[in-house]
């Protein structure tokens, strides 16, 4: 990776695949002894091409091995792979529910990419609490990207409803879906009366291992 980018080192793609190829047959080697960590490693390489042809395909086969072990990380890449279409047919709803499987175990990308799914309403109704309480548990893990989201969303929300947001962010523990208290927050889904074109721009969330989570035209509060 380093010599791939540049990253301390001067940048020299030949060395870098001669590390790949090593560090490919080390993570082969503790796959084939259950090391989901090993796995979603070798689904990654295929997913980016690093030291062996590149193959969305085989990396979800070896993302879903990872992940019914249990490894969160594999989870989240899975989610990604469904939102882009990468290896599997595009689909928002099994995105969010791969991206709500790590999210619930405490991955903070996968918890700031689920809290942009239900921003913008993709793959489940648009619910403003939810999407600030999941960007605000990413935010306490450091993820900065997730903090700055969460900022802007806030001045579109009512004081109830960042309060229930903060509420619900506070009392997560790990298994939790953040299920709100049943009572209604006025303007919190998009059927809440009438909506109001109010911001538009590009919207996305990138992973800190360079995934971007989405990347679309987004008008804040509205359908049209």
């Amino acid at each position: 990776f380093l010599y791939k980018y540049g990253r301390g080192v001067p940048q020299n793609q030949q060395i870098a695949m001669q590390w790949y190829r090593k560090a490919i047959m080390k993570f082969q080697e503790a796959a084939a002894g259950g090391d989901a960590f090993a796995m979603n490693n070798i689904g990654h390489m295929y997913d980016f091409g690093d030291g062996v042809p590149q193959d969305h395909q085989e990396a979800m086969k070896w993302y879903q091995k990872a992940a019914s072990l249990g490894d969160t990380m594999a989870m989240f890449h899975i989610g990604y792979s469904y939102e882009k279409g990468r290896g599997v047919k595009q689909s928002y709803q099994q995105a969010v529910q791969w991206y709500q499987k790590a999210a619930m175990q405490g991955h903070p990308d996968a918890q700031a990419a689920l809290g942009f799914l239900y921003l913008v309403g993709e793959g489940i109704p648009l619910d403003r609490v939810r999407a600030y309480a999941w960007l605000n548990l990413a935010a306490a893990q450091g993820y900065s990207v997730a903090a700055d989201i969460r900022n802007s969303t806030e001045g579109e929300m009512t004081p109830a409803q960042v309060a229930e947001g903060q509420r619900l962010a506070s009392s997560w523990k790990k298994g939790d879906t953040l299920q709100t208290t049943g009572r209604s927050v006025p303007g919190n889904t998009e059927n809440a009366g009438m909506l109001i074109k109010h911001a538009t721009g590009t919207a996305f969330v990138v992973s800190r291992d360079a995934h971007a989570l989405t990347n679309q035209h987004v008008i804040l509060g509205c359908k049209e």
